[in-house]
């Protein structure tokens, strides 16, 4: 009866407890898991500041100064060596200039001032080998031209009045251009003519109203 009632106890122990628990190895390994770390840490801080970039421009403005001299046109003048008319051995400061009183007669010297070294020098530019009135009107009658003079003397006094008169430029010419021996012919309107002095009769015809 007493070892059944012990058995009984036993069994309602048992019940009321529950299998027993080794509890040595639980407490190794939560040592083991939750043991800290004795190393060393390493702290490392950051710190970033971002600091404005500020940016300054300077404007530098340069400044350049020409110097110009403008000549006044109503107060400066520019002085013509050749006006008045140079005196041969004056001084002169147009050195290389060249003067000469028209120089339009072919058939004349032309007298020409040249400032040369500080000083007018003369020079004398030879004329054309133009004819005189005698030796052209020789051959001017050869051809007898209708519109031509009639005879060696009219063609003489023609000739002196051409030379003297408001045409005689352009009867110089006539007569340069004609040379020491020319060839008279009669042109369309019969007049004399040297073949190849076309422009220069005709100028000194139309002058004269001939």
């Amino acid at each position: 009866m007493h070892g059944l009632t012990r058995t009984f106890l036993a069994l309602a122990l048992l019940s009321a407890c529950g299998p027993g628990t080794d509890t040595s190895d639980a407490a190794a390994s939560t040592t083991a898991t939750t043991s800290p770390s004795t190393g060393p840490t390493d702290t490392t801080t950051s710190t970033t500041t971002d600091s404005p970039t500020t940016t300054t421009s300077t404007l530098t403005t340069t400044t350049t100064s020409t110097d110009t001299t403008t000549f006044d046109s109503s107060t400066t003048s520019v002085d013509d060596p050749c006006d008045p008319f140079p005196v041969e051995d004056e001084p002169c400061t147009a050195e290389g200039t060249f003067c000469n009183a028209g120089c339009q007669d072919q058939c004349s010297f032309c007298n020409i001032l040249h400032c040369e070294n500080g000083a007018w020098t003369r020079l004398e530019a030879p004329p054309a080998p133009c004819l005189g009135c005698d030796e052209l009107c020789d051959y001017t009658v050869v051809p007898m031209c209708a519109g031509g003079p009639p005879d060696l003397e009219t063609c003489v006094a023609g000739c002196n009045d051409a030379m003297a008169g408001p045409c005689n430029v352009e009867f110089s010419a006539l007569r340069a251009c004609a040379g020491p021996s020319p060839t008279f012919t009669c042109d369309a309107m019969t007049r004399p003519l040297v073949a190849g002095c076309e422009p220069q009769f005709d100028a000194f015809y139309a002058c004269s109203d001939l």
